[in-house]
């Protein structure tokens, strides 16, 4: 922790260190403007950067020295590029008043750029800089495994397995440790938009209410307080949203009605294979706790019936089963924020979340924590 949050800093402090402009701020009430070196003559094109798309705003030609000034109307707080091709873009945030400078090699724009007149802007830099970091890496390895014999080295295999496993930890802890410190930041949105809520639904909970705070009509804010609303109704610590759907018979089965149980609630479809690889490990786990006070809840993501009973047979899974059929638009689901299945959570005797999306070994544990004493 201590090494990711020394690596923010000195990413920061770089950031703060560039070279002045090298021209006067443009006299007009907000600029985006700048040099880019070696593509003289090359067309540049300002675009608003919104849920809905990318909407181009204002086309220029960059100046003999690489100069480029755009003079947009700006209002509150947004995100914008700087686009030199479909792929090659800096991503800045300014709003009205704002005199954001950018200085780059239009050759390789992402090394090591200069940005001020943003605090936003900077930010942004800080997570852009991390992230061209982490890529780098990863590609020197797939360049190593590519000048491997053909036969492949099968330690040399697990070694570059086992960096590439320790650089995402370490972006993640990163990512955690930028959110912590910026969380009404634009940059956090799009650190947080890069995790699975299901996973750190707490970092999406904190940029969603600091963000609300700091930048109240930030277009993004809506999308982000959708996932935000639905993560604080099934984070742990919660009671659990009710559940009152048909089985296969028809008849309604509600998850209060288990109550004085240890309840796993179980989100999954006949046709998602991760979550019919898992139904083997469930299954043995539910035979061996079912006469402890345990049950599980299962909610399917089916729209047709026969597939989610044929499913249920083939997979011998004999614990309650309900669905609305109606996929990923069933109230079920909605209601828990479901994003990606399988899903499950482990809900206590009073109707509480206590655990999310423990699967294999990391539910077999949990439930012999409850249970084997």
């Amino acid at each position: 922790m201590k090494q990711s949050i020394l690596l923010f800093s000195i990413l920061l402090s770089f950031t703060f260190l560039s070279c002045e402009p090298k021209r006067e701020v443009p006299k007009s009430e907000s600029s985006i403007s700048g040099y880019f070196d070696n593509v003289a003559g090359k067309q540049l094109t300002l675009a608003l950067q919104s849920p809905e798309g990318v909407i181009p705003m204002d086309t220029l030609i960059i100046e003999e020295d690489g100069y480029f000034e755009f003079t947009p109307e700006l209002n509150e707080m947004a995100v914008y590029r700087v686009i030199l091709n479909y792929q090659t873009y800096l991503t800045v945030a300014a709003k009205k008043g704002d005199h954001v400078v950018l200085e780059a090699n239009g050759l390789d724009v992402y090394d090591n750029y200069y940005v001020s007149g943003s605090r936003e802007s900077e930010l942004i830099k800080v997570v852009v800089d991390e992230t061209m970091l982490l890529s780098a890496k990863l590609d020197s390895i797939k360049i190593e495994l590519n000048h491997q014999k053909p036969a492949k080295d099968s330690k040399g295999l697990f070694k570059s397995y086992e960096t590439q496993k320790e650089l995402y930890s370490n972006y993640h802890q990163f990512a955690l440790d930028f959110i912590d410190q910026q969380p009404g930041s634009i940059a956090a949105y799009f650190v947080v938009a890069g995790l699975q809520p299901d996973e750190d639904p707490d970092a999406y909970i904190k940029v969603g209410e600091a963000l609300l705070q700091t930048y109240p009509k930030f277009n993004y804010i809506p999308k982000l307080n959708e996932h935000v609303k639905f993560l604080k109704l099934s984070n742990t610590g919660n009671e659990a949203p009710e559940l009152n759907y048909p089985d296969p018979n028809g008849n309604l089965i509600s998850l209060s009605s288990l109550q004085g149980k240890y309840v796993l609630v179980d989100f999954w479809a006949s046709w998602c294979k991760p979550c019919r690889q898992e139904n083997p490990n469930v299954l043995k786990l539910y035979n061996q706790y079912k006469d402890h006070n345990f049950e599980i809840y299962g909610y399917s993501l089916d729209k047709k019936q026969e597939d989610w009973i044929k499913a249920i047979k083939e997979d011998h899974i004999d614990w309650i089963h309900t669905s609305d059929l109606k996929g990923w638009q069933g109230q079920g689901s909605l209601d828990y924020g479901i994003q990606s299945i399988p899903a499950t959570f482990l809900i206590d005797p009073n109707g509480t979340i206590i655990a999310k999306n423990l699967r294999g070994e990391q539910l077999a544990n949990k439930l012999a924590e409850l249970f084997d004493k």
